[in-house]
């Protein structure tokens, strides 16, 4: 686990370019450690339930849910900061005129994700393994929404 989160960490250094100005801030660490916070817990949820280990994934769920509180709070930051980030060329906001309804639908797709594994729990019912499996890839869609957008600001 820990050299999975020195490689997180040394690939966020690859991106802290000065030469990409929309990459050089502390949002882009956040949102590569968030990713892992918020597909990693479900992910592992899902392949211990399809090798039918019982463990209690709440403190896990718990993770995955302070890490969406984290990660709609960079967006909304991120979202504000664009106006004031430009290169030589252009200004951040001018690349993706569509950036604000495209986080709307990465948080939905984050929530509906997270949303699959919650539901069972809420119910104190053990989550099945297809509920999870489809919440993982609604988690790692919107991830890929906010990957696009991460690299259509350059």
């Amino acid at each position: 686990m820990a050299l999975g989160v020195i490689f997180v960490w040394m690939m966020t250094c690859v991106y802290q370019i000065d030469t990409v100005p929309t990459w050089h801030n502390g949002y882009t660490t956040l949102a590569f450690f968030l990713t892992v916070l918020l597909s990693g817990p479900i992910l592992a949820a899902a392949i211990l339930r399809a090798a039918r280990v019982t463990f209690n994934t709440t403190p896990f769920a718990i993770i995955s849910v302070l890490a969406l509180i984290a990660c709609a709070g960079v967006i909304v930051l991120q979202g504000l900061s664009l106006a004031s980030i430009h290169s030589s060329v252009q200004q951040a906001s001018a690349l993706v005129p569509d950036y604000a309804s495209l986080q709307v639908w990465r948080v939905v797709l984050l929530c509906a994700g997270l949303g699959c594994w919650l539901c069972p729990l809420i119910r104190r019912r053990e989550p099945h393994v297809a509920g999870l499996i489809l919440g993982l890839i609604l988690i790692l869609g919107g991830e890929m929404i906010g990957r696009v957008l991460f690299y259509a600001c350059t």
